[in-house]
């Protein structure tokens, strides 16, 4: 072990650039970048740490396909849109970003906006409407249709477009686990919102309860049932699973007292022949 000047490497000074610039829109970091991204930054990121807690199976596929010879900008920012990712980080091999998993780090050039460059690490900004997780979008627009792999972008294609026009829909959150959406929609369109879709989350409307469904890509969708001005409160509740995991949780402290019941008044003195 040796010590290093954490201000020099660039999984530091791409955060911070993100935390300063980025304004709290969702940014799409890789390797190691995407590991520490949030222990120096609050932006929220597409992938951050670890494959086994993603709740968006498209995500490996998009993922493996960037790393990948075949890879074209313009498929690559399809996905970007679709994810809802507003700056992608691209690491170059002198980067000192260790996995380094876009196999072209030019692969933006001349295609989106280079936002940010030191050395071999660089920022580009993904086309957008004003931003946010939440969109009003038409429904034939919603993804339906997984993609099969990283190159299937066909199913995309419409809701991506929808992702870079000017939304009629902003969201706001009051608390880690809750998200206000507001805004108009006019005839023929839902709320896409671009969180991965789980039984824990609730949405109601003026005290009622509205379903939310999931499309293609995993993300929640809306459908208030109503033209013009809507305002819904989303709150994630954890669900059943959150239920149970916290009855065996109970279970095992349970057990636990039980256990150190039993024998706190043992004695293991030999015991006389």
């Amino acid at each position: 072990a040796r010590p290093i000047d954490i201000t020099q490497k660039s999984e530091y000074t791409v955060a911070r650039w993100l935390h300063e610039n980025a304004k709290g829109e969702r940014v799409f970091a890789t390797g190691s970048a995407a590991f520490w991204l949030n222990a120096f930054a609050d932006s929220p990121q597409m992938l951050g740490c670890c494959d086994q807690g993603m709740l968006l199976n498209q995500a490996r596929g998009a993922y493996y396909m960037m790393s990948q010879d075949f890879a074209t900008a313009a498929n690559v920012t399809t996905w970007l849109q679709a994810f809802g990712a507003h700056y992608v980080a691209v690491h170059g091999a002198h980067s000192t970003e260790i996995y380094k998993i876009f196999r072209n780090p030019r692969i933006f050039d001349g295609y989106l906006e280079q936002v940010y460059r030191d050395g071999d690490d660089a920022i580009y900004l993904v086309p957008s409407g004003t931003g946010g997780l939440a969109h009003a979008v038409r429904a034939s627009d919603i993804v339906i249709r997984p993609p099969e792999n990283g190159l299937d972008i066909a199913p995309l294609a419409a809701y991506a477009r929808a992702m870079a026009e000017p939304n009629a829909i902003a969201a706001e959150w009051r608390a880690a686990n809750q998200l206000a959406v507001r805004g108009t929609l006019r005839a023929g369109e839902v709320v896409s919102v671009q969180i991965a879709y789980h039984l824990g989350w609730q949405a109601t409307q003026n005290g009622r309860s509205i379903a939310i469904t999931k499309d293609g890509m995993g993300f929640m969708v809306i459908d208030p049932g109503v033209s013009g001005p809507i305002s819904l409160q989303l709150i994630w509740n954890g669900g059943m699973e959150k239920r149970i995991v916290g009855w065996i949780s109970l279970f095992a402290f349970a057990s636990v007292l039980a256990g150190i019941s039993r024998y706190a008044g043992f004695d293991d003195r030999p015991v006389a022949q």
